[in-house]
């Protein structure tokens, strides 16, 4: 859990804001193993779908692929966050990783899916073995088992939700980043880091924060609700960082039908 830090003598009237902002989350550590349950969490393998659910596909019928599996009977509660039932996230085998830059949010190329209950005794059983090359997971989509804890954190420097809470004291924000710009943004790199595999918190960004592009279009999807990092034998492109952004609002009403996909790399 990250404990308060002392900030640059040159952002220490921000502080306040930076406290009010601090957010907890869950950090995921993910292990390759083969023999993971069908109804567990996981990177990877095969989904857990009930009876009579398709298999979810790309607009030309193609299947996707499992991505992520969470299933929150396993993770520690997480305010607004499901309490239980599985979460999961499927996206196309192509060089993009199934993400339209110009509709990031239009589930064809991805797909959230939530199933509230889970019947460990009637679920599918045949289920398309999905031949995938082009994947954060590997030509072979390995399985990764997940275990979860509790943590914090700050606010990163690229997030859009930073800038949102600085309201009129923005410029001046920026002008002193702007004055002193390797110096802090060597200190976020080394103690504001919301890098890893996570559910909730901060984003991290290897580019910069898609919702700043189009605020007035994007804004809404204000809550991170899954990352996934390049570590643990887990990687986007060259090195990136893969993220699913949801309305708060909607995530309180478990309505997974309106996502913000994301991945940038170096």
């Amino acid at each position: 859990m990250q404990e308060s830090i002392q900030f640059p003598q040159e952002l220490e009237s921000f502080f306040p804001v930076f406290e009010k902002l601090k957010k907890k989350f869950i950090n995921i550590t993910n292990t390759p193993q083969k023999n993971v349950e069908i109804w567990q969490s996981k990177f990877g393998g095969m989904p857990f779908l009930p009876n009579g659910v398709e298999y979810p596909k790309n607009a030309k019928g193609k299947p996707l692929y499992l991505l992520a599996q969470i299933n929150f009977e396993e993770v520690p509660t997480l305010d607004n966050f499901p309490q239980k039932g599985i979460l999961q996230f499927y996206i196309a085998d192509d060089d993009l990783y199934g993400m339209d830059f110009d509709k990031p949010s239009e589930q064809n190329g991805f797909r959230v899916v939530y199933f509230a209950d889970i019947d460990k005794e009637n679920f599918q059983r045949d289920l398309p073995l999905v031949d995938a090359e082009l994947t954060p997971l590997g030509k072979n989509l390995e399985t990764h088992q997940l275990t979860f804890e509790v943590a914090e954190e700050y606010v990163g420097l690229n997030d859009g939700n930073l800038e949102a809470s600085l309201g009129d004291r923005l410029d001046e924000f920026n002008e002193i980043i702007e004055a002193n710009e390797y110096k802090i943004a060597d200190w976020f790199s080394d103690e504001v880091r919301n890098a890893g595999h996570k559910i909730g918190g901060y984003a991290d960004f290897v580019q910069e924060d898609p919702r700043k592009y189009d605020e007035e279009k994007l804004k809404q999807y204000n809550t991170l609700l899954f990352q996934m990092d390049s570590q643990g034998g887990i990687c986007w492109g060259d090195m990136g960082v893969g993220n699913f952004f949801i309305d708060i609002e909607k995530l309180k009403k478990l309505d997974f039908s309106d996502i913000l996909y994301n991945w940038d790399c170096g």
